[in-house]
């Protein structure tokens, strides 16, 4: 890539190839998933740690779940790409990528803890189980065809939820009352557990009668998006 700013030029080797986000996971996506790189930064900006239950009730594509999964084991992002471009430049060292890749495949972990994702979907369920199988990581994630109003965490730990946003005329009116549903299953069925909401729409976030603790900005794609943070107390809502 070459830039030219006046008098300065400057010239980027793309070292990369295919966007980094592009894990290898994914052939088909739900038609609202979440780039692969933002769900896992999510996950980290939530504090979510290896070993505790994570929980998606909204999973669409497994995305989340999925990064959990890579996350809690120690994968590297990048571990199930089919190449990159380095790899093609003319003094690219074969073996020391090799130890390299070597090293990082020594360091995944096996440990088994609960992530589970829901959807009321059964094609998204299917879509998700296909994008686990695709990296061999299905047996640590569980997916499973439910409603939201039966969402009940066995036991406390993190919850990320990406909504829809109502970007379409008409919509928010009918999200309303999926808001104010998540906000009673959070209330009633998740008491001890952190939740996260990314919204794009801070007007339907008010319909979740949640208080949220903070509020991270972010960028889905071109939408201004809100990372929410609900820690989940006796059960109160916000006034």
């Amino acid at each position: 890539f070459l830039f030219i700013i006046e008098d300065k030029v400057s010239i980027f080797l793309n070292s990369s190839g295919n966007s980094l986000s592009k894990r290898g996971y994914r052939e088909k996506i739900h038609k609202a998933s979440l780039n692969e790189a933002l769900a896992s930064g999510i996950i980290l900006l939530s504090g979510w740690k290896p070993g505790q239950s994570f929980y998606d009730p909204m999973c669409g594509s497994g995305t989340f779940c999925i990064e959990a999964a890579l996350i809690g084991r120690n994968i590297p992002a990048g571990y199930y790409r089919k190449g990159f471009a380095f790899q093609r430049w003319e003094h690219f060292d074969n073996r020391l990528w090799n130890q390299i890749a070597t090293e990082a495949r020594e360091k995944i972990v096996h440990d088994r803890f609960p992530i589970i994702g829901y959807d009321n979907i059964s094609a998204n369920i299917d879509l998700s189980r296909q994008n686990s199988r695709r990296i061999l990581i299905h047996n640590y994630i569980q997916f499973k065809k439910a409603e939201l109003y039966d969402f009940k965490p066995e036991i406390p730990g993190v919850i990320i939820i990406n909504p829809p946003y109502g970007e379409r005329l008409g919509e928010e009116n009918e999200l309303s009352d999926l808001y104010q549903l998540m906000g009673d299953v959070l209330k009633t069925n998740c008491q001890d557990a952190d939740a996260f909401i990314l919204s794009g729409n801070m007007e339907l976030a008010k319909h979740l009668r949640l208080q949220h603790q903070s509020k991270i900005p972010l960028k889905n794609g071109k939408i201004d998006c809100r990372l929410l943070h609900y820690p989940i107390r006796h059960g109160k809502y916000a006034d």
